[in-house]
């Protein structure tokens, strides 16, 4: 007797990647992960990937930090290429699910497809490290809204514990977005789809609340960030001015997309690793 497997977990997986855009991108991601991530690690320190897997005990850190080097020491025993070959793999299936989802015209697929190349982006997300869960939680969390929009039934999709779960232990604050961006198509689709001035009266209210809580909680945030320089390397920040963080927030935002300033390059006064940060998030600003 012969029994066949109506589901074959191998084939299923490997059944997403039916197209060849999405085959080259899962290509592409294993190679940065082996080869990009080991020449990238002699020249500058790639994350925290290395003292992940070197073992090194997390009895000395809390939170997400410590189950990073807890599950690292126990991967420590396989080679970092097959740690890194399974991430890029995994983090690959999410991204194309989430292609698949969103159902793109031809010419923004492409956009978004060329965006998914980026070394640095393709690099972080395919190795072992917070960005890697992370990716998946943004992957998940973005099906989840586009079911939310899509569908009218009104049950209740249990990956939102999956995505929720993974941001509240890794990036917390990536939720303040998040929560915002939930609510507000909550309130469309089953309060004010047919109300639209209501509506936008609504989220102008979510606004001066946002606005009233930066204002409210302001010396906590500027106490946050004349520290946020000690949890990198150097232990610098640009941000060393009491106040900075509001007066020129939007100034700094279009900074910190970019990095490294004009003239920074020009003195060549930053590092190679800058200046090709400054290149590449230059490509990525034209193509969003």
């Amino acid at each position: 007797m012969k029994i066949v497997l109506k589901y074959h977990p191998i084939r299923s997986f490997w059944a997403v990647f039916n197209k060849k855009s999405y085959k080259y991108l899962l290509y592409y991601k294993i190679l940065c992960a082996v080869v990009l991530y080991n020449f990238a690690s002699s020249v500058i320190s790639v994350g925290d990937t290395g003292l992940y897997l070197s073992g090194a005990s997390g009895e000395t850190y809390s939170g997400s930090t410590a189950f990073m080097h807890n599950v690292g020491a126990i991967l420590m025993h396989l080679n970092y290429n097959t740690v890194n070959f399974f991430c890029a793999v995994i983090s690959a299936f999410f991204i194309v699910k989430v292609l698949e989802d969103l159902q793109f015209k031809k010419y923004t697929y492409w956009l978004v497809y060329c965006m998914l190349f980026i070394p640095s982006f393709t690099l972080y997300s395919s190795i072992f490290s917070k960005e890697f869960f992370c990716v998946i939680a943004s992957c998940l969390c973005v099906i989840s809204l586009i079911r939310l929009i899509t569908t009218t039934t009104n049950k209740f999709d249990w990956s939102t514990v999956w995505w929720g779960g993974l941001f509240i232990f890794f990036k917390p604050q990536y939720l303040i977005a998040i929560s915002h961006i939930y609510l507000i198509i909550l309130l469309y689709k089953y309060y004010f789809k047919n109300h639209v001035i209501w509506f936008n009266l609504i989220c102008i209210c979510i606004c001066l609340i946002d606005a009233w809580l930066l204002m409210h909680f302001a010396d906590v945030i500027n106490s946050y960030f004349l520290n946020f320089g000690i949890y990198f390397a150097g232990g610098n920040t640009t941000r060393i001015i009491y106040g900075d963080f509001f007066d020129n927030l939007f100034m700094g935002l279009f900074m910190g997309f970019f990095g490294s300033t004009i003239p920074e390059v020009m003195n060549n006064s930053v590092s190679l690793a800058n200046m090709y940060s400054v290149i590449e998030s230059s490509i990525n600003w034209v193509l969003w």
